[in-house]
């Protein structure tokens, strides 16, 4: 390393779709971070967020990493890997502590104490806790508190969100980075990741969705008060479309997701009557073409139904859309397909949205500032932020949550 860059680190984040596999090499320091290289890799083992061939996918891994430290120059450090699909689950939980020496105020000891108490909650035998978030402090009743460190009180309670997910699939992912013969880093929920690279601060202080709309799952994040106030994730994404326009323009899948690509239109009414999308000959099949519309209309159900799901979602979970004034931010690779912002706001007539590109890190290629490389890019700044609190060192899965309760904690006493 260069002088003066004694305390800096590389790390690795590692993004997990059923699509594609992203590695990206970044040198961490004060935790900020520069990207130094980028690999893809498609992804074989990997279905609804879930690893279903290891194999498959260490040999994916094993791809993207060593295109990553090609482009670098350098080894690929600790890894931090994403990780969703429908086993991850999202609870409540309060804790109260009693401030052992009022006169020294309240310390971080004694917030640590509460959140460690927080998790302390019954958990189901196959589920271990990924993230514990707090959602709000409150001083002997005095409820709103952001910071709680250094005020006077005889005791201290913490609401905090406990999101957990299946030991198998936990332990899975694990595995296949260890099989990789790579060093492991963390989990990291990937609609909390995504979120990290596209939400603005007014959009997490108005209240917001973040979907990440990927190729085998929708991950839901809300944001309010720029807390995490729940998770979901849907077990639909950008494959279930290509699997529609391959059966219903009867061409094979690899044809179906460039065409989707393309020319696809997640709404119909905006296609002009004109225009028509060329189909390549494949499998012996003559090239011809087809009304855009027709695509569309292969297209639209689909991402509305998708919406549709969101919705139920975020009404079953208590949010008012009242309280969302910051909308939706939609990321993932199907938030690069045209008119979805006007498909979202047709369902959520009550929400403005916009597509969410990841702010671009220093180093950052272009192709990074996509939609689609936004859980890879908030991966890197988490693992960033994580090894700045905790230093060098490999961590259990539910250290990710008191690290990420750490950033907010600490992100929030630097804005006060």
């Amino acid at each position: 390393m260069r002088d003066g860059e004694s305390d800096s680190e590389i790390i690795t984040a590692l993004d997990l779709g059923t699509t594609k596999v992203c590695a990206l090499l970044g040198l961490a320091r004060e935790g900020e971070v520069t990207v130094l290289g980028m690999g893809l890799s498609p992804s074989h083992g990997m279905q609804k967020g879930t690893v279903v061939d290891i194999e498959a996918t260490v040999d994916a891994i094993t791809r993207a990493v060593t295109e990553a430290e090609a482009q670098a120059g350098v080894k690929a450090g600790p890894v931090y890997a994403s990780i969703g699909g429908n086993h991850i689950h999202a609870a409540s939980s309060q804790a109260m502590v009693t401030i052992a020496n009022r006169d020294h105020g309240i310390t971080e000891e004694d917030f640590r104490r509460v959140i460690e108490q927080a998790q302390n909650i019954s958990l189901p035998s196959d589920h271990e806790i990924l993230h514990a978030i707090v959602q709000e402090y409150s001083v002997d009743n005095q409820d709103g508190i952001r910071n709680p460190v250094g005020m006077w009180g005889s005791k201290l309670e913490a609401r905090v969100r406990i999101v957990t997910g299946a030991i198998t699939c936990i332990q899975n992912v694990i595995r296949s980075v260890q099989r990789a013969n790579l060093p492991f880093g963390g989990l990291i929920l990937q609609a909390l990741a995504s979120e990290r690279a596209v939400l603005t601060h007014e959009e997490a202080e108005l209240g917001v969705v973040s979907l990440d709309m990927g190729g085998g799952t929708t991950d839901i994040a809300v944001i309010i008060g720029k807390t995490l106030r729940h998770v979901a994730v849907i077990t639909q994404g950008g494959n279930q479309i290509t699997k529609d326009v391959a059966f219903g323009l009867r061409i094979p899948f690899g044809s179906a997701e460039e065409l989707k690509k393309r020319a696809g239109s997640c709404m119909v009414s905006l296609v002009r009557d004109d225009e028509t999308v060329h189909i390549p000959a494949t499998g012996g099949r003559q090239p011809r073409s087809v009304p855009r519309k027709s695509l569309a209309r292969i297209i639209e159900p689909r991402i509305e139904e998708i919406l549709g799901h969101v919705s139920e979602e975020l009404k079953s979970c208590g949010c008012d859309e009242e309280a969302l004034g910051g909308g939706l931010v939609l990321t993932g690779g199907c938030a690069s397909l045209p008119f979805v912002v006007e498909k979202a706001e047709q369902v959520f007539q009550q929400l403005s949205a916009r597509v969410g590109e990841p702010v671009r890190l220093p180093g950052a290629p272009d192709i990074l500032i996509a939609p689609q490389f936004a859980t890879a890019a908030g991966l890197l700044s988490e693992a960033a932020e994580q090894r700045r609190r905790t230093g060098p060192g490999p961590r259990r899965p539910a250290w990710g949550g008191m690290m990420k309760w750490l950033r907010e904690f600490f992100r929030e006493s630097r804005q006060e």
